[in-house]
């Protein structure tokens, strides 16, 4: 059986969506094609189980005619819309494939629901995303329970392990290695914790433990080095190298916790099984927060969120969500990790 996955971005949904396919090939030992844009497919580039990605350029929707003249002659058996927006719903229509499975009314946008004549089960729109993957399996598996640890299987090529491995050989003498990711993508940066919160917080979690004993990487994507310097004081912070997203993996897979905002990287922390701090605002923590229980998310409820106003000049969410009150949550955060971290 061969089967068509659509997802074609962002980042932090492409790995949620990852985990549900990789449970449906082992389930019924099918051939996986993908369909992503360019500027969002880096993780899924070469993975050992994904037998075809086709790569969308996304400022030049033109070549999309030719990938879906491919796509025809492949004779899929079933796509899978994860994406559930009237782009991929067209893309889904277009392709020829019989049996196309897509959300409910009610669980997609831009009337996605007109292209895709299979649909999975009306589900909960407070769900989060990794729920809402796996619901679209069921017109193909009837029963089933999410695992608790997700698989991803991402390839990552030796030369990367030794890009992170080099950067890691200085911090060996810590024994907590803690990752920060204090910024989100430009149209996110609504969603960013203050970086003074960050510094104040940071400087309360080494006083907590020792210097000597805990160390704090601090990740950064395109555009953001400038930024995170404001983060860089004692000597056990330290800036992380720059990276792609395999490289990113490599490094978080290194971490003993991760604390960020509502973003990719928090996603993909959580796959990896690396328990993940989350600090929400206006996100919606119900949806988007971190798969697993391991990690906590931490907010105040301020009244206005969670919203999507990305032009919000008063931010209380943010700026209620003091750093005493998350330092008091990573204390009891921390300590809860040993006892499940112990008990396995």
């Amino acid at each position: 059986m061969k089967v068509l996955v659509i997802r074609l971005g962002a980042v932090g949904d492409i790995i949620r969506t990852v985990p549900a396919v990789l449970f449906l090939k082992r389930i019924k030992n099918l051939s996986i094609s993908w369909i992503a844009e360019d500027w969002a497919c880096n993780l899924l580039e070469n993975h050992p189980d994904i037998d075809k990605l086709y790569i969308v350029p996304r400022k030049n929707y033109r070549k999309i005619f030719g990938i879906l003249k491919e796509i025809r002659k492949e004779h899929f058996d079933y796509i899978l819309d994860f994406h559930g927006i009237l782009k991929s719903g067209l893309i889904s229509y277009f392709s020829g494939v019989r049996k196309r499975i897509g959300y409910s009314k009610v669980n997609c946008k831009e009337f996605n629901f007109l292209f895709n004549n299979i649909k999975a089960p009306e589900i909960s729109e407070k769900v989060t995303r990794i729920e809402k993957n796996f619901n679209l399996l069921k017109p193909i598996i009837e029963k089933f329970n999410i695992p608790e640890k997700l698989e991803t299987n991402f390839f990552i090529d030796n030369e990367k392990e030794r890009y992170i491995d080099n950067f890691f050989k200085n911090l060996s003498k810590y024994k907590i290695k803690i990752g920060i990711n204090p910024c989100t993508s430009r149209s996110g940066s609504y969603k960013e914790w203050p970086l003074p919160y960050y510094k104040k917080f940071i400087s309360n979690i080494s006083r907590y433990f020792g210097k000597n004993e805990v160390c704090f990487i601090i990740t950064w994507g395109p555009g953001e080095y400038e930024k995170v310097k404001f983060l860089k004081g004692d000597d056990n912070i330290y800036l992380a190298p720059k990276t792609d997203m395999k490289e990113l993996l490599v490094l978080i897979s290194k971490l003993d916790v991760f604390i960020t905002g509502d973003t990719g990287p928090m996603h993909l922390a959580s796959v990896l099984n690396i328990p993940v701090l989350a600090l929400f605002g206006p996100s919606d923590s119900e949806v988007n927060r971190p798969w697993g229980k391991l990690n906590r998310v931490v907010k105040v409820d301020v009244g206005c969120n969670p919203c999507r106003n990305k032009k919000c000049k008063n931010l209380k969410c943010q700026y209620e969500l003091t750093p005493e009150y998350v330092f008091e949550n990573f204390k009891d955060f921390f300590k809860n990790i040993q006892k499940l971290t112990s008990s396995d």
